[in-house]
């Protein structure tokens, strides 16, 4: 998917038009209790109107719930003859927690090792003679990485660890926080990028030489088998959603150039301290109005769309608009940090045009 805050691509687990009568039960596991609540209301205003006031239809799981909350909606999503459907739920919340008749489980994101992926996958499916849907959602910059990065020793690993992260971490308030491509482990680029079948992955990974770590007794394995014809939407409630990248408009805009054309190497500098700041600002704050959950810069603005934006031409950067077209972002990212970013930009340029009638030195 293109991104998880894109909340579009969560509508594949709604059966469309919605029947509760044919609406499978679906667990979806989240690492960020904000995104968990951000997916919950968007499934739920995606229902039909009468249903939306229901509060079981598409419900939540997590520590902030009191225990007879959390018991509610535990039997309102297991017992028969409810309305429960979906439940979205935090990996922590839900450990050691039974989930039984569950048609698709999704994680999304990828936990901190293969062993938690597959107790997790483990919870679809259990009822016998049913069959399940397992799925793994991986954002586009997982394929950015490597699996060779991880053979370097940075002594925080055993090199036989699949699980290991690509680089080590540095947790704590107040320190230098690693990024999600940093905190990412190696066994889930090797799941995100797998080209072969995936139950082999897994037993690779994990050592499983037993007889039954390559069966399987329903009718689809995974992707990756020829002699198999598989489409995950026929799998799926309803259709995917499929993002319409902004390739077409920074054609154009390309198009309107006679040339590249960069911001001076001396005022980039500037620019770039500025937005490190105010990224830094926003990561360390305590408050979910000014963070949205977010704790770590390179989850709203990586360094590559940051290095982007303090080498473009300042005259182009007419609006936030234009910031989301030129770093290829969703709606939901446009809403939460555009106009904040093109404040910045904007307030640096009238800067650097005072300090140039003053003649002040560059920052």
């Amino acid at each position: 998917m293109d991104s998880f805050t894109n909340l579009s691509n969560f509508s594949c687990f709604l059966v469309q038009p919605f029947d509760i009568k044919k609406q499978p039960k679906v667990l979806l596991f989240f690492d960020s209790i904000s995104l968990q609540m951000k997916v919950k209301t968007f499934l739920r205003n995606s229902l039909p109107e009468e249903y939306r006031r229901d509060n079981w239809i598409v419900s939540l799981y997590n520590s902030n719930l009191t225990q007879e909350t959390l018991e509610k909606v535990y039997h309102n999503f297991t017992a028969k003859d409810t309305k429960g459907r979906i439940l979205c739920s935090t990996s922590g919340q839900s450990t050691g927690i039974d989930f039984p008749d569950v048609d698709i489980v999704c994680c999304v994101g990828f936990p901190g090792s293969l062993a938690e992926l597959l107790q997790r996958g483990g919870r679809c499916g259990r009822a016998e003679g049913s069959t399940g849907l397992f799925l793994t959602l991986f954002e586009p910059w997982i394929h950015e990485i490597s699996p060779e990065e991880f053979d370097v020793d940075f002594g925080h690993s055993t090199p036989s660890n699949p699980d290991r992260t690509r680089r080590a971490l540095t947790p704590g308030k107040g320190e230098s926080k690693t990024s999600a491509k940093d905190r990412c482990v190696l066994s889930a680029v090797k799941l995100a990028q797998c080209q072969t079948c995936i139950r082999q992955l897994f037993a690779n990974e994990l050592n499983d030489k037993s007889e039954d770590a390559l069966k399987f007794t329903a009718k689809l394995c995974c992707p990756f088998h020829s002699d198999i014809s598989f489409n995950l939407e026929d799998l799926l409630p309803s259709k995917l959603y499929l993002y319409k990248t902004s390739v077409d408009a920074n054609t154009k805009i390309a198009a309107t150039r006679k040339k590249n054309v960069y911001r001076t190497p001396a005022d980039r500098t500037g620019l770039d301290i500025r937005l490190i700041k105010w990224l830094q600002e926003i990561t360390r704050s305590e408050d979910f109005n000014i963070n949205h959950g977010y704790t770590y810069p390179d989850d709203i603005l990586t360094d590559k769309a940051r290095r982007t934006l303090v080498w473009e031409n300042p005259k182009v950067i007419a609006s936030s608009k234009f910031i989301q077209t030129r770093l290829n972002e969703t709606d939901a990212w446009h809403e939460m940090w555009g106009e904040k970013i093109f404040q910045i930009i904007k307030e640096y340029n009238t800067f650097l045009l005072d300090r140039n009638k003053e003649n002040m030195p560059a920052e």
